[in-house]
């Protein structure tokens, strides 16, 4: 398969923006049937309706910085789908892309014809396997996920990442994720499990609400940001005073 040839298949399968199909069990069953390759390297997502993108970006930068081999998955791209998978700063080639996709391609038609599949997996579904099969091939230390669409039902969620982070949330899609800000700030919360580090960035008070009953559910304590434009806005003094609240949440538990 060549990359033209690779882009012509996703196509196929539907615009992303147009066949949306939000669910867990199509890329759960294209992972395990490769062996789980998510399971080789811990994860970082990324949920939200302002930022996602850039925070994502910016934590890849930091990860580079560090001497840490990210993989970094963002959608959607501005030119080439090979923005949306990067190696250690550096996009997947148009060769290897075109080469996972179709090995992605063959196990989805192979896994929907022992009816382990209802249907083929979706534009997104698929280049969410491709990003994760790239990532395992290149021995990441690190992947870095960017949501798609809401949190609970994102085929990225599959990946089970272990630290979760949410961006300001605000209305949005809300054909898929509800007709008010609760409704959608719960889809993306969603993300938010037992055991994972979260850290929530500043909230309207109603999304705030919601995404505090999901961290008591799952029994852990978020890293609340707080709103960047009060602390610009501080006095030094003020400032000293921010921090003394903040830091200590941080590090209490060496995290």
């Amino acid at each position: 398969m060549t990359f033209e040839q690779s882009l012509s298949y996703l196509l196929s399968l539907g615009h992303e923006t147009l066949t949306i199909k939000l669910g867990l069990a199509n890329t759960e069953t294209l992972l395990a049937a490769f062996g789980n390759p998510h399971e080789r390297f811990p994860s970082v997502q990324i949920a939200g309706t302002n930022g996602k993108g850039s925070t994502a970006v910016m934590l890849d930068a930091i990860c580079r910085a560090a001497g840490i081999r990210a993989g970094l998955f963002t959608s959607p791209h501005l030119i080439s789908i090979t923005e949306r998978i990067s190696i250690n700063g550096e996009q997947i080639s148009r060769d290897d892309f075109a080469r996972l996709t179709s090995k992605v391609k063959t196990a989805a038609e192979e896994l929907l014809k022992q009816r382990r599949l209802e249907t083929l997996p979706t534009f997104f579904e698929h280049v969410t396997a491709v990003a994760l099969l790239a990532f395992c091939e290149a021995k990441v230390d690190v992947a870095i996920l960017e949501t798609g669409l809401g949190g609970r039902l994102d085929s990225t969620t599959a990946a089970g990442a272990e630290i979760v982070a949410i961006t300001p949330i605000a209305m949005d899609h809300e054909e898929y994720l509800g007709d008010t800000l609760a409704k959608i700030a719960a889809e993306k919360a969603a993300i938010i499990r037992p055991e994972v580090t979260a850290v929530v960035a500043w909230q309207p008070a109603e999304a705030l609400e919601v995404i505090l009953e999901q961290c008591q559910r799952s029994r852990i304590e978020p890293r609340l940001i707080p709103d960047l434009s009060t602390i610009f806005s501080l006095s030094s003094h003020g400032l000293g005073d921010l921090n003394s609240r903040i830091l200590p949440q941080a590090t209490e538990d060496g995290r």
